[in-house]
């Protein structure tokens, strides 16, 4: 097994601690569990937020309208990953001088979002012409103005993320998902159709971004230091680039759909994976958010960090595996109560994607233990690998429609989640036992939870929509519930505990207390 060295410079607070267990100290423990309770929780909030948000537009505008905003949005999420070079991620990985780290990278943010945002703004006539319609030019320059809103709420952000203040970030994303819905709820009312998602989306990054402001508590400065500079800059770039490769390859679906069917079919594509994404992949990047820094304090404890590997992917699965077979088997109810008939095609799409994001789950936490670590790099690699896969599979997957589409991320999730762990077994020494260990009872028990609501569904004594779906959720979690308890009721005794950790949890300190 080889054991490289990382290529990134350390920092000194973490050369002077390298042979300190801070994984041991049970206060670490309780942040992650309180920072990845607080930040599902206000993820849960958020896409409920969302949801509702979505149901109701879904009602008042049209399938062209959501995969017009969704081509504008994916081309916009692109162009601001680029511009951000990875200057958040820096403030969390860099231990030393905080403040002084995050006045460099807002002034790294601010430079690339202005060079980068213009360059978006004059190029927008070219993306039009790749896809095929005139409407997304002007769409593309007006959401140019999310650049200057972008970088710097990254930046507060990613501040409290490293204090591990998980609850003032909760209120940001809560009050962004509200001013979000409200603004574009309103203006679809008033028939601004597409537009009205484009406003609502420029007024929730402007709310975010004032509120993390305030609840950050930093005063802005602009600094360009030459040793962190030197430092962030070169840890941040392979961050950005990592990022940038891996929404190349999570949004590749949405740029071939955009560039070989039309915007209605695009919506329909945005719409069957907006609950899976909403649901599922929440709970991914929840636990992100919480294992990140945490992964940081312990890169140097290895047996510390394979625990906390399978225990966290034990929660991931725990949570993520049930929650996207259960949507792959309610589907169809839930589309014709929730958004009508009209969007019925998404049902056999939002199927496919169940079985992308219950794979794609299984390997997410080993992102966060290569950018702790210090290799990055390797996750370049595996973007890069995975995006040369991805394209020509997709590409010949459009002959089956967009149900082939989405057919073909389950296929390219799964080599890149098999590679995943054979580069994380021979670099960091997580093998696939760990693997087995945490998924085993909560694949086991989504099993028999699916089972069962076929066999329920199955005896066609169902009457109404409504009802179908009611009993259908109801048998699955009590199917689930049960038989997790059986198989796995260490993992149940640790969401009770989580469940009631805040009311024990003494005030922390520093700005959080205040």
């Amino acid at each position: 097994m080889a054991d490289a060295r990382p290529d990134l410079p350390v920092p000194a607070a973490l050369s002077v601690n390298r042979h300190l267990d801070v994984s041991d100290d049970p206060g670490l423990h309780r942040s992650v569990a309180i920072g990845a309770m607080w930040t599902h929780g206000a993820l849960i909030a958020g896409k409920l937020i969302v949801l509702v948000n979505t149901v109701i537009l879904a009602r008042m505008l049209l399938p062209d309208d959501f995969g017009l905003v969704a081509i504008s949005l994916v081309i916009l999420a692109y162009m601001e990953t680029a511009a951000s070079l990875g200057s958040g991620a820096a403030i969390v990985w860099r231990h030393d001088e905080p403040e002084k780290t995050a006045a460099v990278a807002l002034s790294m943010g601010l430079a690339g979002s202005l060079l980068v945002g213009g360059l978006t703004f004059a190029a927008a006539p070219i993306f039009a012409d790749f896809f095929k319609d005139g409407r997304i030019s002007e769409m593309v320059r007006v959401l140019s103005i999310c650049f200057l809103l972008t970088s710097p709420a990254s930046i507060f952000s990613s501040l409290l993320q490293r204090r591990m203040e998980f609850r003032r970030r909760a209120v940001a994303e809560i009050g962004k998902a509200l001013a979000k819905g409200v603004v574009g709820i309103g203006l679809a009312a008033g028939g601004l159709g597409a537009w009205s998602l484009v406003w609502g989306h420029i007024a929730g990054q402007t709310f975010g971004l004032a509120l993390l402001w305030w609840l950050s508590g930093w005063r802005p400065r602009l600094s360009l230091d030459r040793d962190i500079l030197r430092q962030i800059s070169r840890y941040g770039s392979l961050v950005a680039l990592i990022e940038l490769l891996g929404m190349a390859t999570k949004n590749i679906d949405f740029l071939v759909i955009g560039r070989w069917f039309d915007p209605s079919s695009l919506g329909i594509y945005v719409l069957g994976f907006a609950l899976i994404d909403q649901v599922v992949m929440s709970v991914c990047w929840a636990a992100s958010q919480a294992l990140f820094p945490a992964y940081s304090r312990m890169q140097r404890n290895r047996d510390a960090l394979r625990r906390s590997c399978r225990e966290s992917l034990a929660v991931i699965a725990a949570i993520a595996l049930p929650a996207a077979a259960g949507i792959a088997v309610v589907a169809q109810p839930l589309v014709l109560l929730f958004f009508g008939e009209k969007w019925l095609p998404a049902v056999p799409v939002m199927q496919a994607l169940a079985f992308y994001a219950m794979i794609y789950a299984l390997s997410f936490n080993l992102s966060d233990i290569y950018k702790a670590t210090g290799r990055p790099h390797i996750l370049t690699l595996i973007a890069v690998a995975n995006l040369i896969l991805a394209m020509p599979i997709l590409i010949v997957a459009t002959r089956w429609g967009i149900v082939g589409v989405a057919f073909g991320q389950v296929l390219v999730a799964l080599t890149t989640t098999i590679l995943n762990w054979i580069v994380v077994w021979r670099v960091v020494g997580i093998g696939v036992d760990i693997l087995y260990q945490a998924v085993r009872a909560p694949l086991v028990a989504t099993a028999l939870m699916v089972v069962s609501c076929l066999a329920v569904d199955n005896l066609g004594t169902i009457g109404s929509t409504p009802l179908r779906l009611a009993v259908l959720v109801a048998t699955g979690m009590l199917v689930y519930a049960l038989a997790l308890r059986l198989f796995a009721p260490q993992l149940v005794e640790m969401a009770i505990r989580l469940a009631f950790a805040e009311s024990r949890q003494d005030a922390p300190q520093g700005k959080a207390s205040q």
